[in-house]
């Protein structure tokens, strides 16, 4: 999965906040676990579409 300019941000975010809160970090920690799930769903829920749109259209 190619890591986009977003995404190297965030995580560019993430480090400089861990600096200055470092209690927070668990937190941000599963936060941004969940989003990377989310993102997953989202994106096999995309390609589960095009494979169906492509067999049977």
């Amino acid at each position: 999965m190619a890591i986009t300019k977003a995404v190297l941000l965030q995580l560019k975010g993430i480090k400089l906040r861990l600096q200055f809160e470092p209690d927070n970090f668990k937190f941000e920690k599963l936060r941004n676990r969940k989003i990377e799930e989310k993102r997953n769903a989202q994106f096999l829920a995309y390609r589960e579409l095009c494979i169906f749109v492509n067999k049977y259209f």
